[in-house]
């Protein structure tokens, strides 16, 4: 199988059916990320459509300083950005990944949509760079240093804000429950 930096090359080099190529390899988890960032199937679509517009305009200038995948989670990201800067009601991001920190006494607990919505609200809570960290790091499964690419940071500032975000969660779940 070609490897996304040889598709890249081959576009960089005038040949689009690359680009169909890595389009159909990357789509899903791109928007899979748009989704769960804006929480949202039609501007996650939205979004997909103008990462991969900006990947393929970008390509003869992609340097290789990161892997193709690295590259458009960053691009991806940053239009999620601009996207809920001008649609703060957007921001809604599912993380069912916490709610084990909810379970003590299954009896206790509210249903699973309920669950879903603490979870949720304490997404919201979290600081912007904490829950970017979060969503890349158990949803997409990036390491460290990924997503220190895609976010612009170093690995060391990914794994702090991932600890503090996570220590953040625990705290807020562990209260809500406390709460109910």
């Amino acid at each position: 199988m070609t490897s996304d930096l040889e598709l890249l090359k081959e576009l960089q080099a005038g040949r689009r059916e690359a680009f169909d190529e890595l389009f159909k390899r990357h789509q899903r988890s791109i928007y899979f990320l748009a989704l769960r960032y804006l929480g949202n199937e039609e501007d996650a679509m939205e979004i997909t459509q103008q990462a991969f517009v900006r990947a393929f305009n970008a390509a003869p200038r992609f340097e290789g300083r990161s892997s193709f995948k690295t590259w458009l989670y960053r691009i991806t990201v940053n239009l999620c950005k601009n996207h809920l800067t001008r649609s703060p009601k957007a921001h809604e991001v599912p993380f069912e990944d916490f709610e084990d920190h909810l379970a003590a006494d299954p009896d206790t607990l509210p249903d699973q949509e309920g669950r879903r919505s603490l979870v949720r609200e304490a997404m919201e809570g979290l600081p912007e760079r904490q829950r970017q960290v979060v969503m890349l790091r158990v949803y997409e499964e990036l390491s460290f240093k990924e997503i220190a690419k895609v976010l612009g940071c170093s690995a060391g500032s990914a794994k702090v804000n991932y600890h503090y975000a996570v220590r953040g969660l625990k705290k807020m779940l562990n209260h809500t429950k406390e709460d109910l």
